[in-house]
């Protein structure tokens, strides 16, 4: 069975010498580890749509989104297209030991992980799980999610970024995370998301994901339509 995802050892000791050495850290630093190092076996295209809900009213985005391996980790490239409008892409570079890097178009474009993509609620850190790569990761407990054991798992920043902490709820079976939710430094809940529609098709995990900006009381899910395409 697959497992979906949205430091060496040497790394770790590193860490460890450094500062936090609690069996929390330790057992939450391996888990954002191997969260990291889950990368696709195959290349696949999903035709999915970005529907999107606020005061507003409410659009669907078009969404085509290819994935592919390659040698230092995998790559996932984003290609809204809105309804009278250019269309925007967004591909993520991830390496397993180093943040995830963003190309918009066919522009680098670093420092800008907090833009929201096509109009959504979905920063780029948003799905480059950057969180992952955060310096302090801590496991926090082991609960029961919608009826699932999960982990759950707590980074924070070495500093100032657009939220102080985000606690992500693992699947203990599968190794998924299938919901979280970001809080600014005084605790407060900023984003809250929700893996929904989970399921394994095609020997590839599909599933809808959403997420709800509390701040600007807003909704945005990501829908895939069809089953992956080699």
């Amino acid at each position: 069975m697959k497992v979906l995802s949205w430091l060496p050892a040497a790394g770790l000791a590193a860490r460890l010498a450094a500062g936090d050495s609690s069996p929390d850290s330790v057992a939450g630093e391996a888990l954002a580890q191997r969260l990291r190092s889950v990368r696709p076996e195959r290349a696949s295209t999903n035709q999915a749509v970005l529907k999107l809900r606020g005061p507003g009213g409410r659009k669907s985005v078009p969404l085509t989104v290819e994935t592919r391996p390659t040698p230092s980790g995998w790559e996932v490239r984003y290609e809204a297209r809105p309804e009278g409008l250019p269309a925007e892409s967004l591909t993520i570079l991830h390496v397993t030991n180093a943040p995830p890097q963003y190309r918009v178009g066919t522009e680098s474009s670093p420092g800008a992980a907090e833009a929201r993509f096509a109009g959504s609620d979905f920063s780029r850190l948003d799905l480059g799980l950057e969180f992952l790569h955060w310096p302090q990761q801590r496991l926090l407990r082991r609960e029961l999610s919608n009826g699932r054991t999960c982990e759950v798992l707590e980074s924070q920043p070495a500093e100032t970024a657009p939220y102080g902490s985000v606690r992500s709820w693992v699947d203990a079976e599968h190794g998924v995370i299938l919901s979280a939710e970001a809080y600014d430094a005084k605790k407060v809940r900023l984003k809250q998301f929700s893996v929904t529609n989970f399921r394994e098709v095609a020997d590839q995990w599909t599933f809808s994901l959403s997420i709800v900006d509390d701040r600007r009381g807003t909704k945005t899910e990501l829908s895939y339509e069809t089953a992956p395409q080699r």
